[in-house]
């Protein structure tokens, strides 16, 4: 297993460690909402049977990969039935990373002591409490009701907000910013009654809260007067509220790290249990899917275009559509590869009337940068060349379709009356003529100018390009009566 390994790290390109650099981030991320979503158990089972896999993609167990194919497309429909809401949480999570940088606010420890005064009080006189500290997560889809406010956070207004005569003190009050933006809140309600049965209404919000976000709650009893604290999933009763101090003051430095700091928890020290388990499994992913260890060598139908031939010339058919190409490549290359990238473009822009010889050349070939050209077959392209003629073909029109009685038609002109084209010039075309497509006539009883197009054969060309659209003057004259 060593030798393995030693072997196929020689051949570890930037382009791997690019590869493994995304697995490992990607993996992090899944090992994060697992960790958060307390579904650890679920994890482990997916990394029995994955390591189960591998190992029969290993010694090619061909009917257990058959099986755990099947298994894993019917787990990851199940993982998203059953994780919904955690999943929607994770993926806001991802598209606002990267984007709520923020330096810990100045007036943000004046909001502590605020904070701490307040709920002290309350304590005392034990009243009840819910404040919610936001945090990077969005929180509007989460709370109910309540009522917009955008006031500066003082302890007056709290203690408005939570007096007992006030129609609001049931609910949640909401800081974000070091302002109350929004109070008399409800939010939902945590299911895990372990944690909950011996608390109140409040204790299960604040915990139901902080298991979808990263918000920060802080609980008064008005039962017990205790103070408690609900983050990232957790409720802890503080034994008195000089224990608050620290509590909110990392909240603050974790939510609004300086510059430094942050990029030092995002490399290195936050989550690094999950980190270096996540590089591992890009890694060991890498080993069975990646290394690069053995030439297969494939062939290919590809398709030949022809380009920059001189307007006054053209290939006689029949000419070669495709030729076969042989590549040399790694394994994963090809099993990554679309067909319907490749082409042959032989340019034609020197060649004169007559019988060419165009080799055909790796560089006339388009294919993907981690293969390599082996061999064309045929390696050259023989095409006879022949020169077009300008010429004039008159355009006559097509009419169906019967007048009323008592009328007749009497012209069908058309404009113009005849077209330029380029005709091969062994070609007798001097009985050639261009129709246009039906004129119907049904039911007219007066002239009438139609527009139609020409019908074309196939192979000819008009001198400037485009065939030009028809117009057509139907005459209707009314028949003698006797």
């Amino acid at each position: 297993m060593t030798d393995f390994i030693v072997k196929n790290m020689d051949h570890i390109t930037s382009a791997d460690l690019v590869d493994m650099a995304i697995v490992s981030t990607l993996v992090y991320l899944v090992l994060i909402w697992f960790k958060q979503t307390r579904a650890a158990f679920i994890l482990v089972g997916i990394l029995i049977f994955g390591a189960v896999y591998l190992l029969a993609r290993r010694y090619e167990l061909y009917m257990t990969i058959l099986i755990f194919r099947g298994f894993f497309a019917v787990l990851l429909v199940a993982l998203v039935i059953i994780f919904q809401e955690e999943l929607r949480h994770f993926f806001e999570r991802i598209a606002i990373w990267g984007f709520t940088y923020r330096k810990v606010p100045s007036s943000a420890f004046p909001l502590i002591e605020i904070l701490m005064r307040t709920l002290s009080e309350c304590s005392v006189k034990r009243v009840g409490t819910l404040v919610v500290l936001q945090g990077r997560d969005p929180l509007d889809r989460h709370l109910k009701g309540g009522f917009d406010l955008d006031g500066q956070v003082s302890e007056a207004l709290l203690h408005s907000i939570f007096d007992p005569h006030s129609m609001g003190h049931d609910g949640a009050v909401i800081i974000h910013n070091n302002r109350v933006e929004k109070f008399a809140c409800y939010l939902p309600l945590s299911q895990n009654f372990a944690k909950t049965r011996l608390s109140g209404t409040r204790h299960a919000a604040a915990l139901g809260l902080t298991e979808r976000t990263d918000a920060l709650c802080l609980v008064v009893s008005e039962e017990s007067g205790r103070i408690s604290v609900a983050e990232e999933g957790k409720l802890r009763v503080m034994e008195g509220v000089g224990r608050l101090a620290p509590v909110l003051e990392g909240f603050f430095r974790e939510r609004y790290p300086s510059g430094r700091t942050q990029l030092w928890n995002i490399l290195v020290a936050r989550n690094l249990r999950e980190k270096a388990a996540a590089v591992a499994i890009a890694f060991v992913l890498w080993l069975a899917f990646g290394p690069r260890t053995e030439l297969v060598v494939r062939e290919f139908q590809t398709p030949i275009a022809y380009k920059n031939l001189d307007t006054n010339l053209f290939i006689v058919d029949p000419k070669p559509q495709t030729a076969v190409v042989t590549f040399s490549g790694y394994e994963r290359s090809f099993a990554l590869f679309d067909p319907k990238e490749l082409l042959i473009a032989l340019d034609l822009a020197n060649v004169s009337e007559g019988t060419q010889t165009i080799p055909v050349l790796d560089e006339n070939v388009t294919y993907p940068d981690s293969f390599k050209v082996d061999d064309i077959n045929p390696p050259v392209i023989k095409l006879k060349i022949d020169r077009l003629k300008p010429i004039s073909v008159r355009v006559e029109p097509e009419v169906r379709g019967t007048l009323p009685p008592g009328f007749k038609v009497d012209t069908v002109r058309v404009n113009p009356p005849k077209v330029d084209i380029f005709s091969p010039s062994n070609e007798d075309v001097s009985d050639l003529v261009f129709r246009t497509e039906a004129i119907d006539i049904e039911g007219l009883t007066q002239s009438q100018t139609f527009k139609t197009r020409l019908v074309v054969p196939p192979g000819m060309k008009h001198i400037n390009g485009k065939f030009p659209d028809i117009e057509a003057t139907v005459t209707i004259l009314p028949t003698a009566t006797e």
